[in-house]
Formats: structure tokens, C-alpha cells, sequence
């Protein structure tokens, strides 16, 4: 037992469930707590899926909750208007489009915990107190002899501003990179329409979703066991 919810005990094969290589256990069981609490108002709701006191029962209330939750806060991807999802392409259309050039600014630190602090402190930045604050001119991020960790983390960024990290270079360093420039093959907004709104809609269920567990599980008795918690095993595969 790693957890306990309303007297009953959460089960350390709950937590495997959610846990992938790598990641850490407090999110797995995170995870796990979230299907129990809704789990339980899907069964307050009277949505059809069992009592919640198995787990397969559980997994069926869960998923109703999240059908019914995601109707009610209009987060399909019908309920997203082509008004809104075109502002939104036109603010950030390399989330939907083929990068070909990505030119970065780049903090470099010793070591890990001087990465998280730097990023924690240059991350809302413009690109003039970036710079200020160390970032160096990097040029673009994929060009020949570039640290392939510096490429892979230069792909996260999608739009000029964006900034990302820290990420582990080949040469012991921790680097925080942010887009200064962003170039792309762009498509007509009509053939992306589809794919943004289905990315808003995604946005606004996992909005809705996070305010109603936030909203939900302090009225449940949860009681958390770490020292369990440490013992249950890493998989070696990912989660399916």
C-alpha cells in the first residue's frame, strides 16, 4: 500500500499503471489518486460504469467522468470556434507547420541545480534582459557541429520567444535555450484549421480537467506513504 484513499488502500500496482521509465513515482501516484477521485464523482453523478471499489470499475467511471466533464466545459474540437483557432494559428503557426530554421540565444550552467535556478529566473525574458542575463548568440540550432542534445531541444521551440530547458550537452554543461527566430513552410490556415482546434480543444480539457481535480480532492481523506512509495519498482518498459 503507498496511499490511502477514503480508508481504502492504494496499491503500489495502481502506481505502476502510470509510471514510465525514468519519471517519478510522486506523478504515478498522483495519476492513480486522480482516477480514484474521479472516479468517484463519476459514480456521484450516476454515469454508468459500477461501483469505482475494483479497478476495472474504476477505469470505466474515469472515463466516463472525462466524457461527461469535457462536454459540459465545451472543449471538443466543435466547440472550439475557426475565429478563435484561426487567432491562434496566426500567433504560433510553427506548432502546426515544418520548421526549416531555428536561431537560439543559449544560458549555459555547471551544473543542474544552477540550470533549474537559471531558468526559473530567465524564462519570462525578453530577448534584450536574456541577452543581459548571459544568453549567448547561438545562431541556428541545427547547423553543422552543434551538440545534437542543443538540436533536440532547439525542436521544442516553436515560436520566437518560446524558451526551453535545461538540457545536458555533450561536454558536461546545462544549457536554456530561447528562439530569437523561427523560419517555416508554412500551410494555408484552411488545410491547419482541423489540427488547431483540435490542439485548443486538448488545451481547454486538460484546463478543465486539472480545476475540477484541484477542486474535487480535498474532500477526500488521502493519505500518501513515501517510504512505500520509494519501493515500488521502476518498469522497463513505458506505460501503455
Amino acid at each position: 500500500m503507498v496511499a490511502c484513499f477514503d480508508a481504502n488502500p492504494v496499491t503500489a500496482s495502481e502506481v505502476r499503471e502510470h509510471l514510465r521509465p525514468g519519471s517519478p513515482r510522486e506523478a504515478a501516484l498522483e495519476a492513480a489518486l486522480r482516477v480514484r477521485v474521479f472516479a468517484a464523482e463519476a459514480h456521484e453523478r450516476g454515469l454508468e460504469g459500477g461501483d469505482g471499489r475494483d479497478g476495472r470499475s474504476r477505469a470505466v467511471l474515469n472515463q466516463a467522468l472525462l466524457r461527461d466533464e469535457v462536454a459540459r466545459a465545451k472543449a471538443r474540437p466543435d466547440d472550439v470556434s475557426l475565429d478563435e483557432a484561426r487567432r491562434y494559428y496566426e500567433a504560433r503557426p510553427g506548432e502546426f507547420n515544418r520548421i526549416t530554421g531555428t536561431w537560439v540565444r543559449g544560458i549555459f550552467a555547471a551544473d543542474a541545480a544552477a540550470a533549474e535556478a537559471a531558468y526559473g529566473s530567465v524564462r519570462a525574458l525578453d530577448d534584450a534582459a536574456f541577452a543581459a542575463a548571459g544568453g549567448e548568440d547561438l545562431g541556428e540550432a541545427h547547423a553543422d557541429g552543434v551538440d545534437p542534445a542543443l538540436r533536440r531541444l532547439a525542436n521544442d521551440l516553436r515560436a520566437a520567444g518560446d524558451v526551453k530547458g535545461p538540457a545536458l550537452l555533450g561536454d558536461g554543461r546545462w544549457v536554456i535555450l530561447r528562439a530569437t527566430r523561427i523560419e517555416l513552410a508554412a500551410k494555408p490556415f484552411d488545410e491547419a484549421a482541423r489540427d488547431v482546434q483540435h490542439a485548443l480543444a486538448r488545451r481547454r480539457q486538460e484546463a478543465a480537467l486539472d480545476a475540477l481535480y484541484a477542486s474535487l480532492a480535498g474532500a477526500h481523506r488521502i493519505a500518501r506513504f513515501d517510504a512505500e512509495l520509494a519501493l515500488v519498482p521502476e518498469p522497463t518498459e513505458p506505460a501503455r
